[in-house]
């Protein structure tokens, strides 16, 4: 049976693919607790990610994307899709209160 948080860390993951072409499998999102998290495990599957598909940018060095560059676009996904301010979401914010997992 999944809970609520699992949908939801589905929806963020769904989100990011779409948006950005990154797929993080379930075994990595059931860590996520922390916005920090979600970056973290999204810049370890980037190299999955550019094998997938052509569309994966890179950094300005053509290289990797920095951490700098994944926080800005989970930061983005975040405040678009569940209407939280972006200057709100550090990477300590946790996505669910414990209640919710």
């Amino acid at each position: 049976m999944f809970t609520y948080a699992d949908i939801r860390l589905a929806e963020i993951a769904v989100a990011l693919s779409e948006r950005h072409g990154v797929w993080v499998p379930d075994d990595s999102r059931v860590r996520w607790r922390s916005v920090g998290d979600v970056v973290r495990s999204v810049l370890a599957h980037t190299d999955e990610a550019r094998s997938v598909t052509e569309a994966w940018p890179v950094g300005v060095d053509g290289k990797q994307l920095s951490e700098a560059e994944v926080w800005l676009w989970v930061r983005h996904v975040l405040a678009e899709g569940w209407g939280v301010a972006a200057d709100e979401i550090t990477a300590e914010a946790e996505l669910f209160g414990e209640t919710l997992r």
